[in-house]
């Protein structure tokens, strides 16, 4: 009997030990366990606040780029504003004129008795011009308005005085434009070999003006 309590009290401490081991070792997993479980949340939210960091930093790069660009854009507007009036303020300098014949204000006559009264400039659309030298003679070609002064380059001499003629030619007459329906004459420029008379000196002289009556 007593050789069977022994054996029963031995087998009590050994399943009671081993209890004891096993209760050991699951808290060492659980708390083991436990220890990754708060790393990993701790990894978690430190990936989670890189990430919200990074979409801050991306969005404010994004927002400060597109207020960059809508700088730009404005500085570019604005600035092409400015030349847009310069460029408006100056052309609107240019005095505009009229569209018609303009006729020699100081009428003259030579020494054989021909007046020059219908010699003058005729303004036509499309930037084509008439110079009437009279004895049915004129040039013709194509002008351009720059700094108030009226520029025609004619490239064309024609006549019809007796037969009907003409020629090229390279002439340019430079009149100031006083008003938007007066000029003065300031210079002509021959550029021909040809010794032909190309003006009459009576009709076009520098320093008459011209203007539409």
């Amino acid at each position: 009997m007593k050789e069977k309590e022994t054996l029963k009290i031995g087998l009590s401490t050994f399943f009671l030990i081993l209890a004891i081991i096993v209760i050991i070792i699951m808290a060492f997993f659980i708390f083991k366990l436990y220890n990754e479980n708060s790393i990993v949340k701790n990894d978690v939210t430190q990936l989670n606040n890189e990430i919200r960091n990074l979409k801050e930093n991306t969005i404010g790069n994004l927002q400060s780029s597109t207020h960059n660009i809508s700088n730009s854009n404005d500085l570019t507007n604005t600035t092409m504003n400015t030349l847009k009036d310069s460029t408006s303020t100056k052309n609107n300098n240019n005095i505009k004129l009229k569209m018609g014949t303009y006729t020699v204000n100081e009428i003259q006559s030579d020494e054989n008795g021909v007046s020059n009264e219908e010699c003058g400039v005729e303004i036509k659309e499309n930037n084509e011009f008439k110079i009437y030298m009279g004895w049915g003679t004129w040039h013709s070609g194509k002008y351009e308005i720059t700094d108030n002064s009226l520029i025609c380059k004619s490239t064309l001499l024609e006549w019809e005085s007796g037969d009907y003629g003409q020629k090229n030619t390279n002439v340019i007459f430079t009149f100031k434009i006083i008003n938007n329906n007066k000029l003065e004459l300031t210079n002509i420029d021959i550029n021909d070999t040809n010794n032909e008379k190309l003006i009459y000196e009576d009709g076009l002289t520098i320093g008459m003006t011209y203007s539409i009556k």
